[in-house]
């Protein structure tokens, strides 16, 4: 058994030699000049984007989770390309058709909402684990009523 193995690391030596001896030696790199060339002009005009002015919509609203109907939240956006403002705004919920408009926000003082960006408004002593824009008291339901944002 030894004398196979032997031969077999012999063999083997030999392989890797042969293997070692044939192989051809790399070309060096040569430098290739390159020419700058200019970018092709493009064949039309691209059509110029149109700005959305600023504009605040009511984004989304969360009335309540199970073991919590209290858990409100309410968030603006803007969906403009600018500063929109909100002072002079005020924002309202009515529960159903010919009930009593109750302010749930008004802003009298300069507040504004940056470009494509949201307003967070909570209702008291609810965590959301962020820090809310605006706080307002009155509970909202659910499965009934609606908001209204007023300029």
């Amino acid at each position: 058994m030894k004398k196979l193995i032997s031969v077999f690391l012999i063999f083997l030596v030999l392989i890797i030699a042969a293997a070692c001896d044939s192989a051809e030696p790399s070309p060096e790199p040569t430098e290739v000049a390159v020419e700058p060339t200019e970018a092709p002009e493009p064949e039309t005009t691209p059509e110029p984007i149109e700005l959305v002015e600023p504009k605040v919509v009511i984004y989304g609203i969360t009335t309540g989770v199970t073991g919590n109907n209290h858990y409100d939240a309410i968030m603006l956006a803007n969906v403009g390309d600018g500063m929109a403002q909100l002072e002079g705004m005020k924002l309202v919920y009515r529960l159903k058709e010919g009930s009593e408009r109750i302010k749930l926000a008004e802003w009298n003082t300069p507040t504004t909402i940056g470009p494509r960006s949201f307003y967070l408004l909570v209702k008291s002593e609810q965590e959301f684990g962020i820090v809310p824009d605006y706080i307002f008291d009155q509970p909202i339901a659910g499965s009934k009523g609606g908001l209204k944002l007023y300029d």
